[in-house]
């Protein structure tokens, strides 16, 4: 399917909304919510010539940022368990004294 950025705007605006309720639903944050929406349009909108008609478009880009999503969040919890990793290492580490090397 062609279509230009006006086209794909048009589209965009039709959904927005219900987009933003399901990314907060997944995200459990606002920010998080809107950058996963602002990075779901901004893949569909470079892969649009993988829809194959305009009635696809929602679900569709809901796939798309479904799956945008599902990253961010499994990234986030990588994140956070190596941050808690981190921060036991800190805790459970003797005071160095000068003559210590860890090895």
């Amino acid at each position: 399917m062609k279509c230009d950025a006006e086209g794909f705007a048009a589209m965009y605006s039709t959904v927005y909304m219900d987009m933003y309720r399901f990314a907060l639903c997944m995200m459990k944050s606002s920010h998080d919510a809107e950058d996963a929406v602002s990075e779901a349009v901004v893949k569909a909108y470079e892969s649009i010539g993988t829809l194959r008609s305009e009635e696809a478009f929602k679900s569709w880009i809901f796939t798309i940022l479904a799956n945008t999503c599902r990253t961010k969040w499994r990234r986030q919890e990588r994140e956070q368990k190596r941050q808690s990793c981190l921060s036991l290492q800190r805790k459970t580490r003797p005071p160095r004294n000068g003559r210590r090397r860890w090895t």
